[in-house]
């Protein structure tokens, strides 16, 4: 598990692999956890939304919220060592996040955890729910669910999660479903992540994030796009050339 939450952190500050996930009939995603971490491997595999100005505009807001957000949730990766921090046991508990980052990110997340082993796979799971969890520098707040799926066989690693949760920064609230689909195997590694839009439509980036903004390839239902987006507009280029 530390290894799978070690996949999450990095994805926000090296290569990463975005995606706003669903199908365009869904109404969204489901509530359990297990159904949730199927929707965002399902919108990975088949990303159905139209990659345009309109939508890249979108997009890139919405990421750039995440990012502002993303120490928030990469303290969950604090929990399987949270020590002195954590109450309760190792299938469920409570952890003190103001302890466990000596201040630098607020609240609490509660979570439960179980494991399976079937042969020479195993299978581990954590949920999580984040009670006004905060950085106080950034002043980025994370309230809402997640899910942690890890799978462990001869092949390599496969890691999942989703993340069903409110973003709050300086009084403006933001709901957004994330999630991240990391595989590690045979010296290759392959991160993706997951998001809704507000019409449920699913996109895949590969995305590069630097000082002056994100560098992305992106594929939706309509084609795959170079992309440059920073949190002010971008353009892209692809079977079409666009700015937004």
């Amino acid at each position: 598990m530390a290894r799978s939450f070690a996949l999450k952190t990095s994805l926000f500050v090296s290569v990463v692999a975005i995606s706003v996930a669903a199908s365009g009939c869904s109404n969204g995603p489901p509530s359990d956890p297990e159904g949730q971490i199927e929707y965002v491997q399902d919108a990975i595999s088949a990303p159905s939304g139209n990659v345009d100005a309109t939508t890249m505009k979108s997009l890139g807001s919405l990421f750039t919220k995440i990012q502002d957000a993303s120490s928030v949730f990469a303290v969950a990766g604090t929990i399987s060592g949270g020590g002195a921090c954590t109450t309760g046991s190792q299938t469920e508990g409570q952890l003190d996040v103001s302890c466990a980052t000596e201040g630098g990110v607020t609240g609490s997340i509660s979570f439960t955890s179980s494991a399976e082993v079937s042969g020479s796979e195993v299978s581990a799971m954590v949920t999580m729910t984040f009670d006004n969890v905060c950085n106080t520098v950034t002043n980025s707040c994370v309230s809402g669910d997640g899910v942690v799926k890890a799978q462990v066989s001869e092949a390599g690693v496969v890691t999942s999660l989703a993340f069903d949760s409110t973003i709050t920064k300086d009084g403006a609230s933001t709901k957004v479903f994330f999630g991240e689909e990391a595989s590690v195997g045979q010296g290759a590694a392959n991160v993706k992540i997951v998001l809704f839009d507000d019409k449920n439509d699913s996109y895949v980036f590969v995305a590069n994030v630097g000082s002056e903004g994100i560098s992305a390839s992106v594929e939706g239902g309509n084609g795959s796009y170079a992309c440059n987006l920073t949190s002010e507009g971008g353009s892209c280029s692809g079977d079409a050339t666009f700015t937004f």
